[in-house]
């Protein structure tokens, strides 16, 4: 027949590869396989490239993509050889050479087809595993995962051992009763993973804290495998066709169709959830939304230095000869993008002059209660084993599996885990130990423990120590003096200068910017709105309301600021730090100008800055810049003259410090408040109710004459309101992450167990915040348990695990925030209502600030009648 076609021919022209027709399927077969393997390469190079360039590393879920990519590819080549051989068309046109081999090479192609649709389903699985380190989600997964190799082994098995052992290809012209029954097997088996790959997916938002869209989304990703159920049951009706049937060869072209496709889709399937819609909710770079139509909608400006802490230079426990190896810098916080520093992290870097070292743990007290520490029969399991001695001689550089956690931005997650099952002491390398109870809270952040080195990178401004980056305890202690009592809460309360800022942002900016925005019908980004204000208060704190930022009205000044820090952000952090120092220096020039009586220079420093023109503005004093000013101004200029460079530099690194801390600490802790209130209109009227007994009210539409707010103690005072800004605190915390002190010389002991000098030592807000015994039902927001009439037996936490303790010894701004985030949600809920128009991706980020990955909540305000 192709002889006949073929002399039909034009001269010049070929025959077709396939021909269609009554007799000849083939070509259903030639072309579906090779669509369905274009597509499989390009998932394959679209998973490449995400975990490349967009959220590395490439793990074993995308190798066992890769493995199941080049298992279509082999088995797609047998096919189309099969073809050629002639299958796909009639059985009269085969000779029995051709038939044999099409036999061979169908045999072969079914099992490569089981190892293809096996491995697809375990990079699923994987995945599954990867985005969530639950311990539960984790035994699910591993259960699902045990359950696909298993049952892929015996499809292999009923595939290959078909009635005639000796020659196991042959399905044609043979009896062979049972093949029927072997792929109904197979089939059975390919049902119910999937089915229980689609139950991994319900459980997994079963208990998240998200939209019912965000979930379905999460589901649906997962969920688009379920065609894959119905591919199998099809194809197995028309295999039993095709076992029956008179014309196999031509008949089996149909399930063979289907059985390409179901290869196919099931590697595009697997690749789903690795992109955008669904990696919002796990990766921070994704989720972000610019454009005009929400205000506060640009996504800029909200990246600082603060990133989660770098590697300790150790090397994992399981490899003590692993070689160098390079440290990429922890994921920025929020939506900033992921940045790598392309240096070399070693021992030298942390502790210079030393070459090799040894740390041992030992138990103290062979009497000393063991409850919260359980065994460890390996050094894999992260926990000191009582009445054992761990001795640890490193190298010069390495990492050890919690810094690869940190940098897969799991370090939160992994540590309360780590702690949830091995108990208060949990050691994280060979000189890291983790500790998560009040009492050894308590015995760390309060015994004058040095810093780790690790802060100096971190948070040194002007190549000048703050008190974030002064790593000597009695410096630090000196310096807070200096500046501690005009963040006492008492002084707050009662300072004529906070009240007049106070008054001034929240009155004139703040509520008519809200105004404007429910007038116009318009969304606000109440992230960004919570920064602008953030920096507002902070700065006119720091430097006067004349010297400081106006970015609540100043929409020039906000997207020059914020506008230019993204754009250096993606050219070089470096750039970003000089231009924000030098904005920072600029406010300091003036509030110091401001303080000699010099005008003319604070004019000019004001020009050089993001703040508004001074003139005709409400004013009020430098109240923490003149604190500063007085104490460190050089004793030779006895206040009269000006600092010197080196003076300056002081005064700005620690304002620097003050100002990128408030911000964004600032405008985490009042989106996620806002965020769980827009949920609960309930609450919100409660709320309301509580603050309607403030006077004066905190009104939007005040005149002139009558801009007064109630006395910060009122508001202070209000349960409700209180409870809320905890619960939030406590479950939201801005700054969750790791705060590393190094064991001083005479090592210590903390629940028995003795820590050599050396030791990184640290606690986190993350894991304290959710201590079961302090915090009953600790993932739940329930901002009644801080209330007075709580009827559980700790009403409001007391021990440093609580929220109150944590903020004090790490934060000497906390009272100054506590008392303008009450500020805001006090004027926002005596005014407004508020619904959530867009909360995608407002989980937080796993960083060392922790904002929400999308960057943004929107909301709706409506004004209250």
């Amino acid at each position: 027949m192709s002889t006949a076609t073929s002399s039909a021919l034009p001269p010049g022209y070929h025959a077709p590869l396939a021909v269609a027709d009554a007799n000849h399927h083939g070509s259903w077969i030639v072309i579906c396989n090779a669509f369905g393997l274009i597509v499989a390469l390009i998932c394959l190079a679209i998973r490449v490239y995400i975990r490349t360039k967009v959220s590395p590393p490439f793990l074993r879920d995308d190798h066992a993509l890769s493995a199941a990519t080049g298992l279509a590819v082999v088995q797609s080549g047998l096919v189309f050889a099969q073809v050629h051989a002639g299958f796909g068309r009639s059985l009269r046109l085969i000779n029995a050479a051709s038939l044999l081999k099409v036999q061979k090479l169908g045999y072969t192609a079914d099992i490569f087809y089981i190892l293809a649709l096996y491995a697809s389903k375990c990079c699923v699985v994987l995945l599954y595993k990867r985005i969530s380190p639950d311990r539960n989600h984790s035994m699910v997964a591993w259960s699902v995962l045990s359950a696909c190799v298993t049952l892929g082994v015996i499809s292999v098995f009923l595939v290959a051992l078909r009635c005639d052992l000796s020659h196991p290809w042959l399905q044609y012209h043979v009896q062979c009763s049972s093949l029927s029954a072997q792929w109904a097997a197979v089939a059975a088996f390919d049902i119910l993973t999937e089915i229980a790959i689609f139950g991994m997916s319900l459980q997994l938002v079963w208990k998240l804290q998200t939209s019912l869209a965000r979930k379905s989304r999460v589901v649906l990703a997962f969920g688009l495998r379920l065609p894959v159920i119905a591919l199998a049951a099809l194809r197995l009706y028309y295999i039993d066709q095709e076992v029956s049937a008179a014309n196999p060869t031509l008949v089996g072209a149909v399930p063979a169709l289907l059985t390409q496709l179901e290869i196919f889709y099931s590697i595009m399937s697997a690749t789903i959830p690795c992109l955008r819609p669904f990696l919002a909710g796990f990766i921070t770079n994704y989720g972000a939304m610019g454009g005009d139509t929400v205000m506060g909608g640009s996504q800029i400006g909200t990246s600082s230095k603060r990133d989660a802490k770098g590697s300790k230079g150790s090397f994992a426990m399981t490899s003590l000869s692993s070689g160098p190896e390079k440290s990429a810098a922890s994921a920025k916080h929020g939506k900033s993008a992921t940045r790598s520093a392309n240096r070399e992290m070693n021992e030298d870097m942390f502790r210079p002059n030393r070459q090799t070292n040894q740390t041992s743990v030992t138990h103290g007290s062979a009497r000393a209660h063991d409850a919260s520490s359980i065994g460890s029969n390996d050094s894999t399991k992260m926990i000191i084993k009582k009445d054992v001695t761990y001795e640890v001689h490193e190298g010069r550089r390495g990492d050890t599996w919690f810094d690869q956690q940190r940098k897969k931005q799991r370090e939160l997650r992994t540590l309360y885990a780590a702690h949830q099952r091995h108990g208060a002491i949990v050691r994280l390398g060979p000189k890291e130990v983790s500790i998560a109870s009040p009492e050894g809270f308590r015995q760390v952040y309060t015994a004058g423990l040095e810093k780790d080195p690790w802060y100096v990178e971190e948070f040194t401004n002007y190549d000048t120590p703050n008190l974030v980056s002064m790593l000597d305890h009695h410096s630090h202690s000196k310096q807070k003096r200096m500046i501690s009592s005009v963040y006492a809460k008492s002084y707050l309360q009662h300072s004529s200068e906070m009240e007049t800022l106070s008054s001034c942002i929240a009155l004139e900016r703040f509520l008519p910017l809200l105004a404007d925005a429910e007038m116009t019908a318009r969304p606000v980004n109440v992230l960004t709105l919570a920064q602008w204000a953030g920096m507002d208060f902070m700065t006119a704190y720091l430097f006067g309301i004349s010297n400081g930022t106006n970015f609540l009205q100043n929409v020039e000044a906000r997207e020059k600021y914020f506008g230019r820090s993204a754009q250096l952000l993606n050219i070089q952090e470096g750039a970003l730090k000089a231009y924000r120092e030098q904005v920072c220096m600029s406010m300091c020039e003036a509030a110091a100008a401001d303080i000699r009586g010099d005008s003319k220079s604070s004019r000019q420093a004001a020009t050089a800055g993001v703040r508004d023109d001074p003139e005709g503005s409400r004013s009020s004093e430098p109240v923490v810049f003149r604190k500063l000013y007085t104490q460190l101004l050089d004793g030779t200029n006895k206040g009269e003259g000006a600092a010197s460079m080196t003076t300056m530099k002081q005064y700005a690194s620690e304002m620097l410090d003050h100002i990128l801390a408030s911000h964004e600490t600032t405008g985490i802790a009042v989106t996620y408040i806002l965020w769980r209130l827009s949920q609960d209109p309930g609450l919100q009227q409660s709320l309301r109710n509580e603050l309607s007994t403030l006077q004066p009210p905190i009104l939007s539409n005040q005149d002139e004459t009558h801009r007064d707010l109630p006395s910060p103690h009122d508001i202070d005072s209000l349960p409700l309101l209180n409870a809320i800004v905890h619960e939030t605190l406590r479950l939201h915390a801005p700054a969750p992450s790791r705060q590393p002190r190094v064991v001083p010389a005479g090592g210590i002991t903390i629940h028995g167990y003795f820590i050599p000098e050396g030791t990184t030592i640290s606690s986190n807000a993350y894991t304290l915040h959710r201590h079961a015994e302090t915090f009953p039902e600790p993932l739940a927001w329930k901002p009644q348990r801080w209330l007075a009439d709580n009827d559980t037996p700790a009403a409001k936490p007391t021990v440093p695990a609580g929220t109150d303790a944590m903020r004090r010894w790490m934060c000497i701004g906390s009272n100054f925030a506590t008392q303008i985030i009450k500020l805001m949600i006090a004027a926002i809920y005596t005014n407004y209502t508020t619904t959530v128009i867009d909360d995608e991706g407002i989980e937080q980020s796993d960083s060392y600030i922790s904002g929400p990955v999308g960057n943004r909540l929107v909301l709706r305000f409506c004004r209250v009648e």
